[in-house]
């Protein structure tokens, strides 16, 4: 075997092997502390996400729970008096900056819908998304 001959299959043996240390020392070490990591960012950000609802929750139930208990909107689910609406939804541009509420639904206790109506400033007015265009919402079926 001449020595150039040699000389190259040293080197491929050499890179061969450092090739084959450096594999090594990712998967025992640096893959597991990325995969150790990245699920800890996860979870990290899962329990971010779940407070930012939970946050948006409660504000939401503390606006809903005043509406739900007023006896105004129990009476137009009753009489269906279009001065309720008038007086109390009017004027979506300014309830959506007061409550930062930008949608209502109102149904009877059949699920029919006796008023749909919704603003959004960003969009430019007022909005009604297409799931409140029917009679009953999906969520009636499973109640």
């Amino acid at each position: 075997m001449s020595a150039n001959l040699r000389a190259i299959l040293i080197v491929i043996v050499g890179f061969a092997a450092v090739l084959l240390m450096i594999w090594g020392v990712n998967h025992t070490i640096v893959q597991p502390a990325f995969v150790e990591l990245e699920q800890a960012q996860a979870l990290e950000d899962g329990a971010r996400a779940q407070a930012a609802i939970q946050s948006e929750l409660r504000q939401l139930d503390q606006k809903l729970g005043d509406w739900a208990e007023w006896d105004d909107a129990y009476a137009f689910a009753e009489t269906r008096d279009p001065a309720f609406i008038q007086s109390n939804l009017g004027d979506w541009g300014v309830l959506e900056r007061s409550t930062q509420v930008n949608l209502c639904v109102i149904f009877d206790r059949q699920g029919r819908r006796l008023y749909g109506g919704g603003y959004d400033s960003s969009l430019g007015g007022a909005v009604l998304p297409a799931v409140f265009a029917g009679e009953s919402p999906a969520i009636w079926a499973a109640l």
